[in-house]
């Protein structure tokens, strides 16, 4: 049953590593998305300190300041605001995802009736 298990992992893996590679070339990292993403993350930190409704996590101020100074870093190369997906980009992201997203609902079967059994 296990050796079933991970070979429909490594074929799923196989298969979005596959999607996501086919007809994709090295980019530049998108910093503006990196400060926003930076930002969040500190504000939620704050949040968290301020309000007290849970435990704030050092990780999210740590995250938060990494990736907002490295966006504030290469401001310079932040340029136009992305473009569209073309449409095989497009088909190809939305392929993956429908991957990921069975080989997730498999695995969750076969966890859910192993743990039945136990």
């Amino acid at each position: 049953m296990f050796a079933v298990l991970a070979v429909i992992v490594l074929l799923g893996i196989i298969a979005v590593v596959y999607a996501l590679k086919r007809g994709r070339t090295q980019k530049e990292p998108d910093y503006r998305s990196w400060f926003i993403m930076g930002t969040i993350f500190v504000a939620v930190y704050l949040i968290g300190i301020l309000t007290g409704l849970y435990e704030p996590i050092p990780i999210f101020l740590i995250l938060g300041l990494v990736f907002t100074l490295t966006g504030l870093a290469n401001y310079k190369k932040w340029g136009q605001p992305r473009r569209l997906l073309t449409e095989s980009e497009r088909k190809t992201r939305i392929t993956a995802i429908t991957i990921g997203l069975a080989i997730l609902l498999i695995l969750g079967a076969i966890i859910f009736l192993l743990a039945e059994n136990f």
